[in-house]
């Protein structure tokens, strides 16, 4: 079931057709990728169903993330772990609370948990708490770094999606 909060709201708007993303590829393709590769065409194909369905959210940096929660779990989380990773990895807590607002926090962190990423969780959810606290992001970020090297999330994600293939074809 979709995100609810702003989800609700931006689906009542009713000014846009829904187009919902499908992975055009065999189980054996998709095992066969790195799993970074999994993982960005999976965000790929939410992005281009947003513009597909001609979404626009004049309150977000990026429409499509407002367009993300509004999708069935295996695609919002997927989106919003990977949006999430892109931002922090690129510059930190900081650049993700900046770009993405609080519009995927929530996704986030049922994505973290869904597919066992529970220290990038519990970081992630102490970033939640803090993001106006330039400080505690700046050593919340580090913190994330460090646990990146022992564990990507995406490639968590990754098996997550190939676990859940079938949620991503229909």
């Amino acid at each position: 079931m979709p995100c609810k909060n702003k989800a609700d709201e931006i689906a009542n708007r009713k000014e846009f057709k829904m187009v919902s993303p499908r992975l055009d590829l065999e189980l054996s393709a998709v095992r066969a990728m790195p799993f970074f590769q999994v993982c960005d065409r999976v965000w790929d194909l939410v992005v281009n169903a947003s513009y597909a369905s001609n979404f626009t959210d004049p309150t977000s940096n990026y429409p499509e993330s407002s367009f993300a929660v509004l999708l069935e779990e295996p695609w919002r989380i997927a989106y919003a772990v990977h949006a999430m990773e892109y931002d922090v990895l690129a510059g930190g807590f900081r650049q993700y609370f900046d770009n993405q607002g609080d519009v995927l926090n929530q996704s986030v962190l049922s994505g973290l948990r869904l597919i066992g990423a529970t220290e990038h969780f519990n970081i992630f959810q102490d970033a939640v708490s803090n993001q106006e606290d330039d400080a505690a992001l700046s050593a919340l970020t580090s913190r994330y770094y460090d646990a990146c090297k022992l564990e990507d999330p995406r490639e968590l994600l990754a098996s997550y999606i190939v676990a859940n293939f079938d949620r991503y074809i229909s």
